[in-house]
């Protein structure tokens, strides 16, 4: 009598990047962003990027600029794909000019001046994936904690998602904590 045995072995085959460019297509409804990422070591990676508000309905002009770093700690073996663990900060300077029209006589319009600097730390949890060969998802929610010295002409400071085109003018605080959550797409290597 014969007994043959069969082993059978599963690996991994999809590439493990070392570099990654992404961006978030759902802020550039009011903003042009974009980072970059590279791996360390298999549990660490840091990036860098950039915000540029993008005019919109809201504003009559809008204008600033902002950066942004993370590092990101992968428990796995590839720290660009799989969970992540990621603490993260930004800088925004924002200028802002909107019009009050007055619709009753005598008719005029003001224009309001906001200008001034949004700071950001916070920390997110995520999960990326290579979609297809050098193609990457990346998921994430999280916090942020900012401080903003966003003032208007009246001298009201207000946070008002500086970076994402929206403003809620009864929203008049210098600093708190507001939910983020990331949806990002972008190529791997």
């Amino acid at each position: 009598k014969t007994t043959s045995i069969i082993e059978a072995k599963t690996e991994d085959i999809t590439p493990h990047p070392n570099h990654a460019i992404v961006i978030a297509p759902l802020l550039f409804i009011g903003v042009a962003n974009g980072m970059y990422f590279q791996a360390l070591n298999d549990s660490w990676a840091i990036g860098g990027g950039f915000q540029l508000p993008i005019n919109s309905a809201i504003y009559e002009s809008q204008g600033g600029f902002g950066l942004k770093g993370e590092a990101r700690f992968s428990p796995g073996k590839h720290v660009l794909k799989g969970f992540y663990v990621a603490p993260n900060t930004s800088i925004s300077y924002v200028t802002r000019t909107s019009s009050n029209y007055s619709y009753s006589y005598p008719y005029t319009t003001t224009n309001q001046e906001n200008k001034g600097v949004v700071f950001t730390l916070g920390a997110m949890v995520g999960w990326q994936w290579m979609a297809w060969t050098d193609f990457m998802i990346d998921f994430g929610v999280g916090f942020d904690i900012y401080t903003s010295s966003l003032a208007s002409q009246s001298g009201e400071y207000y946070y008002s998602w500086a970076m994402l085109g929206i403003s809620n003018s009864s929203i008049y605080r210098s600093s708190g904590t507001v939910g983020a959550i990331r949806l990002n797409i972008g190529y791997a290597w």
